[in-house]
């Protein structure tokens, strides 16, 4: 900020704190230097905070946040789009974003919170677009938001009980009509973010999902424009997937959680998904029963997805006999599958290009191989990325009978992962199947599980 000969001239602004230094002479030297007689910010309209001070009790400084607040609004009077994240002290920096967060909510079209912050304002603006906030899975009351205008919206650390009612329409409460939204993420349990979004790869979410039910009654959630819906650790019960009213097309769903996610999949109003990303990670009460019968309805013939990923966790285990998977294209197990197992499957799933085992068995190779030589050709070789993850000490030649089996004939295979400890077979199986495999690349090497 020294350097600015003149604040007109400034569009955005990053105030940063990422040094173990106090909060509160930070934040007068940061004022100082915005209240310069010959400097005016009124163009500011882009504010960014990250706030990670030195922990402090001091109460001068829980006594200057209040101030703090006001006077950074005055100052910056014009910010449409802020951004917060921070913690590290006593809850005084959580103190200070919300009071700013608050000054400017009635006047916001983006607010993006990485952390949660209490917001004591009745509600944001009209005119808000884009909306990320952190909850700390107990925070239920929200100011009130109108959905009408929202493109995006994300919602982190949400807790059972979690209630709809703010987005409700003032005319009719019944009805969250999010007219214009195009995406929208919910992230049930404790999560707080860093500046930048969590990792979206296809093993990602987590289970620690609250089991109480989710309040929305008899209300109907609207979603018209909907493309992209996200949830992580979804619950038993699920207000977005029981009362959710979806386009007759979504171009991307995925739906992280226990076995019970898939019973609210087969009995939403998701009609036609084309990408359906589903992750399994433990089984409910209810058995594994209802995971076959479910994950059929899901990735069966008359399932929602065009294009179909399915993540089975380490406490869900898979019997080819159950399945009936028939549109499945992607799957990833992490439970242990033995030879016999990973062998089936390959046959069974007549789309499936991309099949990953984690903890591979290899028990009984020999006859699991010569069982599944008896089939078509075709049932044997069409997928064209293979994982076969085991414990290195294996015999080294019942992994290559296994893999070998794999490759036979496999005129589509493009990629390749084996443990590294097996890096010499591995190349040595390449060599001798390259003609076999044109389009095969090479062999991703990891270690074992």
């Amino acid at each position: 900020m020294q350097a600015v000969r003149s604040g007109r001239h400034v569009r955005a602004m990053d105030i940063e704190l990422a040094h173990p230094v106090e909060l509160r002479g930070y934040l007068e030297k940061v004022l100082g230097l915005l209240a310069r007689a010959d400097t005016e910010w009124t163009r500011v309209s882009r504010l960014t905070l990250r706030l990670f001070p030195r922990r402090s009790s001091d109460a001068a400084t829980a006594a200057l946040v209040p101030a703090c607040g006001r006077a950074l609004a005055r100052l910056l009077p014009a910010v449409r789009v802020l951004t917060v994240a921070g913690g590290g002290d006593d809850g005084q920096t959580d103190g200070l974003l919300g009071s700013i967060a608050s000054r400017y909510a009635a006047q916001l079209v983006e607010f993006h919170g990485n952390v949660p912050v209490a917001l004591a304002v009745p509600a944001f603006s009209a005119e808000l677009t884009h909306l990320r906030l952190s909850l700390d899975g107990r925070t239920q009351r929200l100011p009130r938001i109108n959905a009408h205008a929202l493109r995006s919206l994300s919602l982190y650390g949400v807790g059972s009980g979690f209630s709809w009612a703010c987005f409700g329409d003032t005319q009719n409460p019944a009805v969250v009509n999010f007219a214009s939204l195009r995406s929208i993420e919910i992230t049930y349990g404790v999560c707080f973010l860093g500046d930048e979004d969590e990792d979206d790869g296809d093993g990602g979410g987590t289970d620690n999902a609250p089991r109480r039910r989710e309040s929305h009654g008899e209300m109907e959630i609207r979603l018209p424009q909907l493309r992209k819906l996200r949830i992580v650790g979804c619950p038993a019960s699920c207000a977005l997937l029981e009362a959710g009213v979806f386009p007759e097309y979504l171009a991307q769903a995925r739906v992280y959680g226990s076995s019970s996610a898939l019973a609210l999949i087969s009995s939403s109003r998701l009609r036609r998904v084309g990408r359906l990303d589903i992750n399994v990670q433990s089984l409910d009460a209810a058995g594994g029963g209802d995971f076959y019968t479910m994950s059929n309805r899901v990735f069966g013939a008359r399932g929602p997805g065009t294009s179909s990923f399915l993540y089975v966790g380490r406490q869900v285990p898979v019997d080819p006999a159950m399945v009936e998977w028939t549109r499945l294209e992607r799957l990833l197990v992490m439970s242990p599958l033995s030879a016999a197992t990973l062998l089936a499957l390959v046959a069974r799933l007549p789309r499936l290009v991309s099949l990953v085992s984690f903890r591979t068995l290899l028990v009984d190779v020999s006859d699991a191989c010569a069982a599944h030589s008896t089939l078509p050709g075709k049932a044997r070789s069409h997928v064209e990325r293979l994982g076969v993850i085991y414990d290195d000490t294996c015999a080294v030649e019942d992994a290559e009978m296994l893999v070998g089996h794999l490759l036979l004939g496999n005129t589509r295979l493009r990629s390749l992962t084996l443990p590294v400890a097996h890096m010499g077979m591995a190349k040595a199986l390449v060599e001798q199947h390259r003609l076999a495999a044109p389009h095969l690349a090479g062999v991703a090497l990891r270690p074992h599980f």
